[in-house]
């Protein structure tokens, strides 16, 4: 009898004898005996159905299956951190495919890298700020993703600074050494390198936890070489970079207050709130005097005028009370909702008949069985 033929005659047999969870998978017989590879059903073949469950047997749920899905993601801390992190170079990618970048694109270029490095570079200080004032101790995890991007996007900048020079590194070398704000950048980006580069579990563990916050403390050297670049290179509008100074002033003040108290409140918020807007307002006007020759008081006047619009100052105080609110609202709010979450509801007690009956009841179906 042929080998096809022979086989389904087999099948024939097993499904009249056998259930069909228990059938066995047939082996094909091959010229060199019956070793062979297991027969798999092909789509469109007419096999029969997965058998039903059986008694005992487990079944996974789809909102089991989710669930595992969202335990296997990152924490999302980390999920939006990255999402902040990329969107820069996102939104710079999509202005130059649709051609927006202006008549002069890679300056243009240069120009929002830059920006937006020293923005991240000023999220990764807000964190440990952030995560006391919000009671949000998690926000920990969002800061090496943060500062990662930020020395990404400062590659990027010094990147496309040099895509601007034609990649002529002997002209951009002599740049760097003949203009100070590019003299001043590049520092910066060297340290941002040697702190990214030691950014690791591995290099805490290398370094020790010591050495490795001795060495990442130079993150406020480098935000203030990254501030002053940031003011050296805009000559003609210098609105962001004081709003980045009064941003930057409150950053270290918080931390010098949480250093010499450890209990930053919402009173010493609110007087910061007030000490670095005075000190952003200050700042702007020495540094128009300086460049302008005006008058220091027509300047600072002017910061009261709203036909100038909001300077600076106002928005380094905004964000002050802001911060001073948040610290006296949230805090109170999450450990309300974290009580709530964790109460456990009242029981019903039992009375002494009720679980005398049912201790009883117990026994007797223990004797009968």
């Amino acid at each position: 009898m042929p080998a096809p033929l022979r086989l389904v005659r087999e099948i024939i047999a097993l499904i009249a004898v056998k259930p069909r969870s228990e059938l066995p998978i047939p082996r094909l017989r091959g010229r060199g005996g019956e070793g062979g590879r297991a027969a798999s059903p092909r789509r469109g073949s007419g096999s029969l159905p997965n058998p039903p469950p059986q008694a005992g047997e487990r079944t996974v749920s789809g909102a089991a299956i989710f669930r595992q899905f969202l335990d296997r993601l990152p924490p999302p801390e980390k999920l939006a951190a990255l999402a902040v992190a990329a969107a820069p170079a996102a939104y710079l990618a999509g202005l130059a495919y649709a051609g927006e970048l202006g008549a002069r694109p890679v300056t243009e270029a240069i120009r929002i890298s830059g920006d937006w490095a020293l923005r991240l570079l000023w999220l990764v200080l807000l964190v440990s700020p952030a995560r006391r004032v919000l009671a949000a101790p998690r926000l920990i995890r969002a800061r090496r993703i943060l500062g990662l991007g930020a020395f990404g996007l400062t590659v990027l900048h010094f990147g496309l600074y040099a895509l601007g020079q034609q990649f002529d590194w002997g002209e951009v070398g002599l740049e760097i050494l003949l203009r100070t704000y590019l003299t001043i950048g590049t520092a910066a980006m060297i340290g941002l390198a040697i702190l990214a580069a030691t950014s690791s579990n591995r290099a805490v563990m290398k370094l020790g936890g010591a050495n490795w916050n001795r060495l990442h403390g130079a993150i406020y050297a480098i935000a203030a070489l990254s501030l002053i670049h940031f003011l050296l290179r805009s000559k003609t509008d210098t609105s962001e970079p004081m709003l980045m100074f009064g941003l930057l002033a409150w950053l270290m003040g918080y931390r010098l207050v949480h250093r010499h108290t450890r209990d930053v409140t919402p009173a010493r918020l609110m007087g910061l709130a007030f000490a670095t807007a005075a000190l952003t307002a200050t700042a702007e006007t020495s540094w128009h005097a300086a460049a302008t020759g005006v008058d220091a008081w027509r300047i600072l006047a002017a910061h009261f005028d709203a036909a100038y619009g909001l300077r600076p100052a106002w928005w380094v105080l905004a964000a002050g009370i802001a911060a001073a609110a948040a610290s006296l609202i949230l805090p109170g709010l999450q450990a309300r909702v974290r009580e709530e979450t964790w109460r456990v509801p009242p029981q019903r007690p039992i009375s002494r008949t009720s679980a005398s009956q049912a201790v009883a009841g117990s026994t007797r179906g223990q004797s009968a069985s």
